[in-house]
């Protein structure tokens, strides 16, 4: 073996003269400066080359498999997946010795963590390679490296082992052999810039008596290159991708000329994407992405997940909503449905090992065919029948994706996951040729690595090993093998750092240039501490490698035609990912020499220009992309576009409002052909805005997630308001009892007693609710029943404190009688214009025989301000609830109700509407909020009828209708919709020149 030295901008003359040899052969770092160096040759008119003979043209890896062999006859190189099922079987049998024969250190020896150790198979793998020379180190330490410690006895075993797994199947490990017969035909090998390959220590000794290899290495002391330092990420892309751009325009070099290299690609990729397209310069991005992201190989991690997680609501959407695969077409409308009833019934995962999705169908279909049993009407029937049948369709769906999910788990092969996957595909999926190109493509490389892997553990006896979790072990084959798309394409190539080093590119560009990103930490047997290090003699020799220094020298190489100060590295302070400095071995230019070249590239920025056009009044750019064009006529057309003044509303609409308006909302009010106004579903959505009222009430929007939780905001809240209906049904026409806060007793009639609040608490978790079909959360509030009915208790504690006792703060309805509890009342008004209705918590009758009005509220939070109780100065009103409440009751028993009273069940607090006795407010106080709720009722009725529904804002104070931009629409649930506070393309609210 010989060496020489080769200056980076020598290489093109180097190849020509050589090339003449036909036993030369070139063995390059990679595949992109191999085929770099044979395009531009060709490509190079001086070089007088119109071809080149590829067979001489070797990447490193290639080189090592062809023309490096094992002295054994008939041994092969181990498969690196056949190294990963010896160290599984490592793991598995070490757990089965004796804890005291077990590796105790890379291993920890209890039996907890070491029969669950196959996180470490990956780190385990990649030290395989380095024991060799390992062992051969400490070999020649002899005594003077002292005695060995747990930790070398681990290694020695696992060294041991792996020698005779190797011997017994006939393989050899290539870092470990240290003969090999090298296919000496009269070649000679050029190996270029050793100093890149992180294994070819591995093999320098090897090669030493090798007389036809030539090292090409570079000098020592190689003169440091410039760097551009920019105060953040954002301006070093946009300052590199205009250099490029200048490049281009002033015709030094084309696109695919230039090549650009991140150290952090993954990080930068989508900030590089918007910067190349926003400058619409062509680019290819030549770094794959792991089969199993952001692709259709992701749905092998899907399934495994699904299974894993025992079908859990998370996993189970997120499978069957990947539209990286080609679903059925018949399949969308059964998928969407099981994924919003999962929501619905809140399968989050099973509680006590069964199948929650399968408990909840079950509940609901036999909930729906008890109703059908006492059903009536065969319209009723029907309805119920269908209902059924959807359940059951949603049921067995689900039954046949779980079936076969589980087919991938159900036998411990890599056969059998191919199996599978042909049975999940036929049940799932569309046929091959409506699979979109590059969905067919990832899944092809899938299951083509799958069957690499099937192929070693046939031809190996691999079945005989132990792994843990085959679909496990090929998922994470499929996280280590990256895919890149083939695209004929061309422009800027995009290229992880270290991968074009040494590439023959004209112009080559580096950017993030930090000492942490650009230093190469090249070193042998990295799992020993740095203590052991010294002991093998190993620091010395890492400070022999300077592939650091060779990279950076190799990407600063002069090109032919190319300027000779030009500068390729750069670096930011403010990084994406933190503050940095540029490398030490970078000079970084002074500040006049950047503030020069930014403000010339500045000056040439379209984007920039086009801003100052319209911010600061400057000459427009003289040429714009595509993309500004396009971007503008979409602002032109949406800014200057008319709107008609009146927005009718259309026929279907139309009809959805009248439906919502003339609701038979009872079957004893009669009053069918009536406008029904209730408190909180139409007047509190319709003032200020009818546009809220027409979506939620007509329309019925919502937010629409797919999350799902155990329990709503609504639920506890609910089930609080149904243990207290059916506690005062229990007193329904009877005196409530009182509760003795001195004596610390519920009396009634001189008696103690003790409410039954838990029992009253297991009924009302069997009651009809929203989560009644949703066997976690029944369970869960089973689980919780004594804490649910301790609230309650609680809260009457409160809720019935003597009437009358003391203040009225203090006193609460405790002797009163139960008049209705969640009591339905409608109304129609004097005029005959509507109807009033409302139901009513809970009404009682105080002992002098005065009415009172409870609503409950969950917690205090949900109280009306004080200021809201009452209309303001200028008649505007926010709490409709208690005036409607106590209207109905002014109409329905023609006399008022003494009191109205809001409780908090949560807080044990209270907020009186009005009180007669000692209240702030009295009845009298009260009588204005009841006149404007007429006022209210008639504007709601007049503004439905002539279909007016349109946001109106204005100045006036009084104004009922007026909507106030800050205070109404950005607390809007709707106000993404509506639109109306967005300041680009927004449509202005009108001014309301009538109210």
């Amino acid at each position: 073996m010989t060496k020489e030295f080769l200056p980076p901008e020598d290489i093109a003359l180097f190849l020509v003269q050589k090339l003449r040899d036909k036993d030369a052969y070139f063995v390059f770092p990679t595949d992109t400066a191999l085929n770099s160096w044979a395009e531009n040759i060709i490509l190079n008119p001086s070089s007088g080359i119109t071809a080149v003979p590829l067979e001489r043209f070797i990447p490193w890896d290639s080189f090592k498999r062809t023309w490096l062999r094992s002295t054994k006859d008939g041994y092969e190189a181990v498969p690196s997946v056949l190294r990963k099922f010896f160290i599984q079987e490592f793991i598995a049998r070490n757990a089965e010795k004796p804890q005291a024969e077990r590796l105790q250190v890379i291993i920890n020896s209890s039996d907890e963590f070491a029969s669950t150790a196959y996180s470490f198979s990956d780190w385990l793998c990649s030290n395989l390679p380095s024991l060799h020379y390992w062992k051969k180190k400490l070999d020649e330490a002899g005594t003077a490296y002292g005695e060995l410690d747990d930790e070398d006895r681990d290694y020695l075993t696992l060294y041991e082992e792996y020698s005779s797994f190797l011997e017994s199947h006939a393989l050899f490990e290539p870092a470990w052999t240290e003969k090999y017969a090298f296919d000496d035909t009269g070649r000679h090998f050029y190996i270029f810039y050793p100093e890149l390959l992180e294994d070819f220590r591995d093999f320098e000794k090897l090669l030493e008596s090798a007389p036809d290899i030539t090292l090409c290495l570079l000098k020592d002391n190689l003169p440091s290159p410039q760097v551009y330092f920019y105060p953040d990420s954002r301006t070093e892309l946009r300052q590199t991708i205009l250099r490029i751009l200048d490049l281009y325009r002033t015709g030094k070099a084309d696109f695919s000329e230039m090549a650009l290299s991140v150290p952090d690609i993954e990080l930068y990729r989508p900030y590089l994407e918007r910067e190349f397209e926003l400058y619409n310069v062509p680019f290819v991005i030549k770094s794959g992405r792991p089969l199993t992201e952001n692709s259709a190989g992701k749905i092998f991690s899907e399934i495994n997940d699904v299974h894993t997680s025992a079908f859990s609501f998370d996993s189970v959407r997120t499978l069957l909503l990947d539209e990286t695969v080609p679903w059925k077409d018949e399949l969308e409308e059964l998928k969407l449905s099981l994924i919003r009833e999962g929501n619905r019934m809140r399968c989050i995962l099973s509680y006590d090992g069964s199948d929650i999705w399968e408990k909840a169908f079950d509940s609901k279909i036999k909930r729906l065919s008890l109703a059908l049993e006492h059903a009536e009407s065969e319209e009723r029937k029907d309805a119920l029948n269908e209902q059924i049948d959807f359940y059951r369709e949603l049921k067995d769906f689900y039954k046949k994706l779980k079936i076969t999910v589980n087919e991938f788990f159900k036998d411990r092969s890599f056969s059998n996951i191919l199996r599978a996957w042909n049975i999940f595909k036929e049940g799932f999926l569309k046929e091959d040729k409506d699979f979109d190109e590059e969905a067919n493509l990832i899944l092809g490389r899938c299951i083509c690595e799958l069957q690499n892997i099937i192929q070693i553990e046939k031809k190996y006896s691999a079945d005989s090993l132990r792994i843990n979790s085959p679909f496990e072990f090929f998922i994470q084959e499929l996280s280590g093998t990256k895919y890149q798309k083939q695209t004929e394409e061309d422009g800027v190539r995009v290229f992880s750092y270290r991968v074009a080093a040494a590439a023959a590119f004209k112009y080559q560009f580096v950017i993030d240039s930090s000492q942490k990103n650009l230093e190469v930490p090249y070193k042998r047997l990295t799992f020993l501490n740095s203590q052991k290090r010294r002991k093998l003699h190993l620091t010395e020799e890492d400070k022999t490698i300077r592939a650091t220094e060779a990279y950076i020298a190799l990407y600063a190489k002069m090109m032919q035609g190319r300027d000779e100060n030009f500068v390729v590295f750069s670096a930011a302070q403010q990084t994406f990912s933190g503050f940095a400095i540029p490398h030490n071995q970078l000079i970084p230019v002074s500040e006049e020499e950047l503030d020069s070249l930014t403000r010339r590239l500045n000056a040439s920025d379209f984007i920039l220009a086009e801003k100052n056009y319209y911010l600061h009044g400057r000459p427009f750019p003289e040429s714009v992309t595509a993309s500004q064009k396009q971007q503008f006529n979409a602002w032109k057309e949406s800014c200057l576009t008319r709107v008609d003044d009146k927005v009718q509303p259309g026929i279907e609409m139309v009809s959805k409002i009248r439906t919502s308006l003339y609701f038979k909302r009872s079957a004893e009010d009669g009053l069918i052909n009536t406008i029904h106004i209730s408190a909180r579903g139409d007047l509190e959505k319709f003032f200020p805005c009818p546009r809220r009222w027409v979506l939620s009430s007509v329309l019925h929007l919502h937010e629409d997630s797919l999350d799902t939780k155990l329990m709503q905001p609504y639920d506890t809240g609910n089930l609080h308001h149904k243990i207290l209906e059916l506690f005062a049904e229990s007193y329904l026409k009877k005196t409530l009892p009182e509760y003795d806060a001195a004596a610390k007793k519920f009396m009634l009639g001189g008696q103690e007693i003790e409410p039954d609040i838990l029992s009253l608490t297991e009924q009302a978790i069997k009651e009809p609710s929203d989560f009644r079909d949703c066997p976690l959360v029944t369970k869960t509030l089973e689980l919780q029943k004594d804490k649910i009915a301790a609230t309650i208790t609680d809260f009457l504690k409160v809720l019935l404190l003597p009437y009358g006792s003391g203040k009225s703060e203090t006193s609460g309805i405790g002797g009163c009688t139960v008049t209705g509890t969640e009591t339905t009342l409608s109304h129609k008004d004097e005029d005959g214009n509507f109807c009033w209705y409302g139901k009513i918590d809970l009404l009682v009758m105080t002992p002098d025989d005065n009415f009172m009005i409870i609503d409950y509220k969950n917690s205090n939070s949900s109280f009306p301000a004080k200021k809201e109780l009452l209309p303001d100065s200028n008649g505007i009103m926010t709490d409709f609830q208690m005036p409607l409440y106590t209207k109905l009751i002014l109409s329905k028993f023609s006399e008022a109700p003494y009191a109205a009273v809001y409780y908090s069940i949560r807080d044990c607090e209270k907020c009186e509407a009005f009180n007669d006795s000692e209240g702030k407010i009295s009845f009298d106080d009260y009588k204005p909020a009841l006149i404007e709720l007429n006022d209210y009722a008639g504007l709601f009725k007049k503004k439905t009828e002539i279909l007016e529904f349109e946001p109106c804002s204005g100045n006036d104070e009084r104004d009922k209708l007026g909507v106030k931009y800050y205070e109404t629409c950005t607390s809007c649930a709707f106000r993404t919709i509506c639109r109306t506070t967005y300041s680009i393309a927004r449509r202005q609210i009108k001014k309301n020149t009538e109210n």
